[in-house]
């Protein structure tokens, strides 16, 4: 659950810090106010630090497994008592220890005009992407609600709606990438000719 909530964590500070700029929203806002304040540092600071509580973690699992593969006998005696406790807060206390070092780290945002306007396309693409692909996963938990409430009427107007928005994520994909990237759209174009 610890783990559940850091990743939580970790999802709203990388769209504060990172998606939406790179979208190109908000200009003036990160650029002139947000890299002034302590909370850029701390969030720029944060994503590292995830990373390496991440990477802590997973070397504690796998010794973990492979404690428990090799030396099963004493897998109880070696993750009980004090040993679990370092075992498990080992991660937490380096990647605090780097958090509290680095957390006033400056951060700076810049307009880059090189690749931007791609980037921007692909950012603004991915959200939209992800708008449907959450209206879809909604739709998918409210038809299992209605299939077990019995609402049949309910349950029919929900699979026609769900039906219409994943037709848009089969279909969205291919034509949105050839209405972004001109080289694939004339890639696309030049296949088309060929076929004559």
């Amino acid at each position: 659950m610890f783990n559940g909530i850091l990743d939580l964590i970790f999802i709203v500070e990388e769209y504060i810090t990172f998606r939406i700029p790179q979208a190109g929203f908000f200009e003036h806002f990160y650029v002139n106010i947000f890299s002034k304040y302590l909370i850029s540092g701390m969030c720029y600071t944060y994503s590292v630090v995830q990373g390496v509580f991440l990477s802590l973690s997973g070397i504690t699992i796998t010794l973990n497994r492979y404690i428990a593969v090799k030396y099963f006998t004493k897998y109880d005696y070696l993750w009980s008592g004090w040993r679990l406790i370092l075992l498990s807060i080992w991660p937490l206390i380096i990647s605090v220890s780097i958090f509290t070092i680095f957390h006033k780290t400056e951060v700076e945002y810049a307009l880059t005009h090189l690749g931007v306007k791609l980037k921007v396309k692909l950012a603004k693409f991915a959200i939209v992407y992800c708008t449907f692909l959450t209206l879809l996963v909604c739709f998918e938990i409210c038809i299992t609600i209605t299939v077990n409430r019995k609402a049949i009427v309910v349950d029919e107007n929900l699979l026609t709606s769900y039906v219409f928005i994943e037709t848009l994520m089969v279909f969205f994909t291919p034509y949105t990438l050839l209405y972004l990237n001109y080289d694939l759209r004339q890639k696309f174009f030049r296949f088309l000719r060929n076929l004559k």
